[in-house]
């Protein structure tokens, strides 16, 4: 069965950095179900983290959605 893994990372464009990513132990079945939980978690960290860190560090929310083949 194939299954889909999301991965997270915080990242800030104005260091040219990034946080090591957040793999989320949950699966998905679809990659349609994969993004849309991405995009849910990306904009509750946005909407729950200090819009001055935000703002002063150009913080970014990347993420991707990777296949996996589990039995």
């Amino acid at each position: 069965m194939i299954t889909w893994v999301l991965a997270l990372k915080i990242c800030s464009s104005l260091a040219m950095q990034c946080q090591a990513p957040i793999t989320f132990k949950e699966t998905f079945n679809s990659w349609q179900e994969c993004q849309a939980h991405g995009l849910q978690v990306g904009q509750e960290l946005n909407s729950n983290s200090p819009a001055e860190w935000i703002n002063t560090n150009k913080i970014l929310i990347q993420f991707t959605c990777t296949q996996s083949n589990s039995f």
